[in-house]
């Protein structure tokens, strides 16, 4: 065959390579893909023909390609899952031309598929273009799919509350911060709503809260308790960032004296409790998630933004006692700074 009908075939085993690992191939795996699929021809010029097209030869050379990697040196395990995927799509078309391929040499069993030979491929004849459009347009299909991943790819097309929150949890695990881009409308006045708003929080399933421009917590999700009911929503991953978290108790001090120490830069949100020394009122409307409730003298607070304790004038409130968890996120470039 053409080296570019195995070029067009290594498109397809890459990106399918990528769809099942669940990672985009890097160059260096394209890299791999190319050179594998055109490997077994350019071994044949000093190796036994029979024996660079056979599956040997494949784990064979994958392995040693395989072999190179180690902690500091990590390029030949992508190489070699490139080589790999190109080798074996490269045996693959072989075994659909007529001459059939030599897998399982030193065996003299050679492998056709499918079986009746009016139904394989003639090197160079309209049936081998034919099967190279086919990979062709397979490839421009799949390429952009495999850098976002079956599940990606399917989370962007149904952009429900339940993907957006799994892909905020697997973007958060991996230290990112996470936009939500969505449309709906507030639950309480029907108003229409969109943006991109930052995500802060995933209180129970399917739903998630986020932080507007204004510096307010919105619930998403199709919960009658959720203040947006969104019509599509996605979680897009943003900047890398380092959170860092720490435990702090009050006893007769007010509830600013837990911003001291902490940095000046990113966003600090507070879980935790306080018994107030008197009952205080709180200004939240409808359209907006209260993060902090309040039954008589004690308030609950559930990843509540700091700028919360002055919009509602309790900083300098006196507390009795209570306990709570700081979270502070920042972007890397800040938490090296």
């Amino acid at each position: 065959m053409s080296p570019w009908t195995y070029l067009a075939g290594a498109i397809v085993s890459g990106s399918f390579l990528a769809l099942l690992t669940g990672a985009p191939l890097s160059w260096i795996g394209w890299a791999g893909a190319a050179a594998g699929v055109l490997a077994p021809d350019i071994l044949s010029r000093n190796w036994s023909r029979h024996f660079a097209h056979s599956l040997l030869a494949a784990i064979g050379t994958t392995l040693f390609w395989w072999s190179l990697y180690w902690e500091q040196l990590q390029w030949p395990l992508w190489f070699s899952a490139g080589w790999g995927a190109g080798y074996l799509v490269h045996l693959l078309l072989d075994s659909m031309t007529i001459p059939g391929a030599s897998l399982f040499w030193p065996s003299s069993l050679i492998a056709v598929l499918p079986k009746p030979e009016r139904l394989r491929i003639e090197p160079g004849a309209p049936g081998e273009r034919r099967l190279r459009t086919v990979l062709l347009i397979t490839g421009i299909f799949l390429v952009p799919l495999q850098a976002v991943g079956l599940r990606g790819a399917l989370h962007r097309l149904v952009q429900t509350p339940q993907t957006a929150e799994e892909d905020y949890l697997r973007h958060t695990h991996d230290n990112h911060r996470v936009w939500i881009e969505f449309e709906g409308f507030f639950n309480s006045s029907q108003r229409p709503v969109s943006g991109k708003w930052e995500a802060i929080h995933a209180p129970t399933a399917n739903t998630l809260l986020v932080l507007d421009p204004s510096g307010k917590v919105h619930r998403i999700g199709n919960h009658p308790a959720d203040t947006i009911r969104p019509s599509r929503v996605r979680a897009l991953r943003g900047e890398p960032i380092h959170a860092q978290a720490k435990e702090l108790s009050l006893k007769h001090q007010p509830l600013k004296a837990l911003l001291v120490d902490l940095p000046k830069e990113g966003q600090v949100y507070l879980t935790g409790w306080a018994i107030l020394e008197e009952p205080v009122a709180l200004n939240y409307s409808q359209e907006e998630y209260p993060t902090i409730a309040i039954t008589d003298r004690r308030l609950e607070f559930n990843h509540t933004p700091v700028s919360e304790l002055d919009r509602h004038r309790l900083a300098g409130i006196p507390v009795l006692r209570g306990y709570f968890l700081i979270r502070v996120v920042r972007s890397r470039a800040d938490a090296r700074a």
